[in-house]
């Protein structure tokens, strides 16, 4: 367990955060002074979704009005089912508890793990945390400019691209099913994490690679600058209609959909992009995400929210915040909503699609 030091300061508002933040307080009697927070990570210390915590955490915590404490207790097991069990089962409605979500706790619930015994549907954001993925192949398939075109994507087809990833039902997924959908054949090798996935590209014995926005720049750029690695196409983006657009951490790399377009000379559509704008909003639109249980009360939420949005308002937020986000933009109040809906959706026909698709590509079999 953590304990987040109480610090604070000054922030600059938005008018019209301060008038929210006011009637809040005049309607609400919620109120955390003298009382103990705690953030559940359902993973170990150290990972991504535990980095993400304790980047936000500190942040909510001074703008939260009075002097509380919050404490950050990781409960790893299960990538993260163990956590997001306990948070489900034990967690009360009274803003005492939150818990930060990942991408691999919602895949979970959406690919029916039998171990999972929460419902995320049901959760409620304080906000979701948008995080797209850059997938770029190696300069000795021959592709040597990026980003995809017709001709490239034809290129690629004749060839076996080799991929380091975590496993078919983790967050590679949406990469699999994405290239599946793009007729571009892969191999890939389980049980690799993406650094290990890395240094495998960069001798030369995986030909495709895929980072998180944040991770490309960081990690990749050597490898882009060399000529190694030519970036290819980017996931994409959903907006809260649920219409897939240009990923706006990387609008000049094609997304999935436009390169589909490009060599089919039509829209993606059917029971396999459905699938795959499924995992986009799993993967990418609530890639990371701090949630109340279900059922907690408005004025509690609102609290929350209004809290988080003093803290995206400091001047200083979007230049800090883009080496964890990648600059993407923080989803609160409905956006967030809609965002947490579209990743726990998934009709009949389009599970059955996917979950038929596992188990003859991968031999991985679930149940409806």
């Amino acid at each position: 367990m953590t304990h987040v030091p109480t610090r604070r300061k000054v922030l600059v508002l938005s008018a019209a955060v301060l008038v929210a933040a006011c009637m809040s307080e005049q309607a609400s009697a919620f109120d955390v002074d003298g009382k103990r927070i705690e953030l559940i990570v359902p993973f170990g210390e150290g990972g991504g979704t535990d980095t993400y915590a304790r980047f936000m955490a500190p942040k909510l915590h001074e703008a939260l009005p009075g002097d509380s404490t919050l404490i950050i207790r990781n409960i790893p097991g299960a990538g993260s089912i163990a956590g997001a069990n306990q948070f489900e089962e034990r967690a009360k409605p009274d803003g005492m508890t939150l818990l930060a979500v990942s991408q691999s706790t919602i895949l979970n619930y959406v690919l029916n793990d039998p171990r999972v015994k929460f419902d995320p549907s049901k959760w409620v954001p304080i906000l979701v945390s948008p995080l797209g993925n850059v997938a770029y192949v190696h300069q000795k398939t021959g592709i040597e400019e990026p980003y995809a075109t017709a001709d490239k994507i034809k290129t690629l087809r004749d060839q076996e691209l080799i991929l380091g990833a975590n496993g078919p039902t983790s967050a590679d997924i949406s990469n699999l099913v994405g290239y599946d959908m793009l007729q571009i054949p892969l191999k890939p090798v389980f049980g690799l994490n993406r650094g290990k996935s890395r240094q495998a590209f960069e001798r030369g014995e995986f030909t495709l690679n895929t980072d998180s926005t944040a991770a490309f720049r960081k990690n990749a750029k050597s490898l882009i600058e060399s000529g190694m690695g030519i970036p290819f196409t980017v996931q994409g983006y959903l907006n809260a209609e649920g219409d897939m657009i240009e990923d706006p951490g990387n609008p000049d790399i094609p997304t999935v959909a436009e390169a589909y377009e490009m060599v089919n000379g039509k829209r993606p559509s059917g029971p396999q992009f459905e699938a795959y704008k499924t995992l986009i909003s799993v993967s990418v639109m609530t890639s990371k995400a701090l949630v109340l249980p279900a059922g907690t009360p408005q004025e509690i939420v609102d609290f929350y929210r209004e809290a988080m949005a003093k803290v995206i308002a400091d001047p200083g937020w979007e230049k800090e915040s883009e080496r964890f986000l990648g600059g993407y933009p923080t989803l609160l109040g409905r956006e967030a909503t809609a965002a947490l809906k579209s990743a726990t959706t998934m009709d009949t026909e389009t599970k059955k699609w996917l979950f038929d698709w596992l188990d003859e590509t991968y031999d991985v079999k679930r149940q409806m």
